[in-house]
């Protein structure tokens, strides 16, 4: 087991209080929009109202991840993954979404479990947090203003080396996954701050779990509605029977059953590995000083720029489209936003980017 607590080598400089701590979620939200960086790490704009069903979800499952990877007696690593669960989902009871999310993940984290009752690596680090220095890659001079910290949810050792571990939830995965994950850049950057640190992590290991679109059947009909739909149907057939059913909510064991059955095929998670070369780090390097040099001009000059291009990205609004499209206005602001001094939610109780 490699001794992850170690102190940096003399080569290194730990980061200073003083310096301002960037994360890749920060880093990629200003490459992305320059407003919306600034609404939300220069500003600490976080919505009122907001749907965050999907980091839920995620985070949900980075926990149950941890307890699972996290305890050596599996059977009790089991139990203790679906237990954090239900503890994240409390009011389930009280609210939909929230006992929708409990019921998927529960039931994702099972078919998991049973997909990898063993692994083929030993894990040597879970949940593992890595301070790095961001450097100029010409003139090899550490930064004066900014530090790097990151969150990397397994450090595991696979054919005899050392892999970061990257837990995804997605909806669905298109024919060319694979490709698209060979130029993450979130893992890249990861690997090069974990190597900067010392430890010899050759690449990443991208690990899917695919978020089922199954819903519970919660409709109901009464008597007279169902015959009158049972009439309509018939009167469709030459026989004039039909063999429909009244509708009745589905139970919460029935619905569970389901999960379950779709969780059992294997396919529904996935991995890949990227091995990750030293030219691949060059250009991470470069890439990261280029773009601290760019937030240090845009907030000198305080312009920050819109990419309308990003509004709906992944098939929904930005959380701050409507403050943007008032042009900045400050009853918008007031009544949709409020005020967060936790800029970075990767390392708050939720965690995980």
């Amino acid at each position: 087991m490699i001794d992850f607590a170690s102190p940096l080598s003399d080569t290194e400089t730990a980061p200073s209080k003083e310096k301002q701590v960037l994360t890749f979620s920060s880093l990629n939200t200003f490459r992305s929009c320059q407003r919306r960086y600034k609404n939300r790490y220069e500003d600490g704009l976080v919505p009122l109202k907001s749907d965050a069903d999907a980091l839920y979800l995620g985070t949900v499952v980075h926990r149950a991840l941890e307890m699972w990877y996290g305890i050596g007696d599996k059977d009790l690593a089991r139990r203790i993954a679906l237990e954090t669960i239900d503890d994240q989902c409390k009011e389930r009871n009280e609210n939909i979404e929230v006992k929708r999310t409990w019921q998927i993940v529960r039931a994702m984290v099972a078919g998991y479990i049973d997909r990898y009752p063993t692994e083929d690596w030993e894990v040597e680090a879970v949940e593992h947090v890595f301070n790095g220095t961001i450097i100029n890659p010409k003139s090899r001079r550490e930064s004066r203003t900014f530090t790097i910290k990151g969150k990397v949810d397994l450090i595991v050792k696979l054919n005899g080396e050392l892999y970061a571990v990257d837990h995804k939830t997605r909806k669905s995965l298109s024919e060319n996954w694979i490709e698209q994950i060979e130029m993450d850049t979130q893992m890249a950057v990861y690997v090069y701050f974990l190597r900067q640190a010392g430890l010899p992590i050759k690449g990443a290991v991208h690990n899917v779990l695919l978020k089922s679109g199954l819903k519970q059947n919660l409709e109901t009909e009464t008597e007279e509605e169902f015959a009158a739909r049972y009439a309509e149907s018939c009167a469709k057939n030459k026989n004039g029977k039909s063999n429909i059913k009244r509708k009745v909510p589905e139970s919460d064991e029935d619905f569970a059953a389901r999960l379950a059955d779709w969780y059992a095929d294997a396919d529904k998670f996935q991995r890949a590995v990227v091995e990750l070369p030293p030219e691949r780090m060059d250009l991470i390097q470069e890439e990261i000083w280029e773009i601290t040099q760019m937030y240090l001009d845009v907030r000198s000059r305080d312009i920050w720029l819109r990419n309308t291009g990003v509004c709906y990205q992944w098939g929904q609004a930005c959380e701050y489209l409507p403050y943007c499209r008032s042009n900045f206005c400050t009853k918008v602001k007031e009544e949709l936003f409020g005020w967060s001094a936790t800029v970075h939610n990767e390392f708050s109780e939720w965690g995980g980017e």
